[in-house]
């Protein structure tokens, strides 16, 4: 269709008695959603490069198991590969949803939802992995951080209600994830 003519729109059929129905399109809230996954996935990129993957060079690895060192548990370990396993999988899992929602994919709110619901289980792993290790090591947690790690598990908790929510009642969403 020629969008110079009256009447005339770029919209597919299936997508024009959508917008009869209500907003249809990538704006609204949609761009906030976006937004925050884009800059969850150069955030957490760039932790994992700079603060995750140096602890892995077989010296720094070492020098953390070696029996010498008083910071050295059992637990430590299994944390870190832990931890690091699934921020990896995070990030790739947002880049597969960023790649849905552009492509206004109709899978794309099942997999935002799934995404916002691991989100949630890692921060609460790892606030939960954090107390525990306190309690091997208690004199190397500041209070401070363990607050920290339980206030981002309850933010994700939110993020999850929240936006969960609205990708299954909003109207956009309906109108706009039908590929």
């Amino acid at each position: 269709m020629n969008p110079d003519w009256p009447g005339s729109s770029n919209l597919s059929p299936l997508e024009l008695l959508s917008a009869e129905k209500g907003p249809v399109g990538i704006g609204g809230w949609l761009l906030l959603v976006l937004f925050g996954l884009a800059m969850f996935i150069v955030r957490s990129g760039w932790s994992i490069a700079t603060e995750l993957l140096p602890l892995f060079t077989p010296e720094q690895w070492r020098s953390m198991n070696s029996p010498e060192n008083p910071l050295s548990t059992s637990s430590w370990s299994k944390y870190l590969l832990l931890s690091t396993a699934s921020s990896i999988a995070l990030v790739v899992f947002a880049i597969l949803v960023v790649v849905l929602f552009l492509r206004r994919s109709r899978r794309l709110p099942l997999f935002i939802t799934l995404f916002y619901v691991f989100a949630a289980v890692q921060a609460g792993y790892d606030a939960l992995s954090l107390r525990q290790l306190a309690v091997e090591l208690p004199d190397t947690f500041e209070p401070s951080a363990l607050r920290s790690a339980d206030l981002t598990a309850l933010r994700a908790v939110l993020v999850t209600v929240v936006w969960g929510g609205y990708f299954r009642v909003s109207a956009r969403v309906r109108n706009t994830f039908v590929r």
